[in-house]
């Protein structure tokens, strides 16, 4: 699915929040790309969760997010327990 170039404007981090909730558990998720959205730190959280508890997601691109180092911390917790995730793309997204 392509959720890139602002779809999930103009609330990306409550869009993507329950998008999160609707695929954490999605066994048909395989290719996800939320590219150009700027959803924060409560997104990355989010995106950490779906990480974490989905079982089919083999593609994601968060590029151009600008993700803050804490932020990262929340993606890269959901990336340990994560068993199926081939390719992450975060071109353009680390923030200082």
């Amino acid at each position: 699915m392509n959720f890139s170039l602002f779809v999930l404007r103009p609330q990306p981090t409550h869009s993507l929040q329950n998008m999160v909730i609707l695929f954490q558990n999605n066994c048909q998720l395989e290719k996800l790309s939320v590219a150009w959205n700027g959803f924060g730190f409560e997104g990355s959280v989010a995106i950490g969760k779906l990480l974490e508890h989905n079982t089919s997601l083999h593609h994601l691109d968060l590029s151009c997010n600008r993700i803050h180092p804490p932020a990262l911390f929340e993606i890269i917790k959901g990336l340990e327990k994560n068993k199926t995730l081939c390719q992450l793309n975060v071109k353009a997204s680390l923030y200082e």
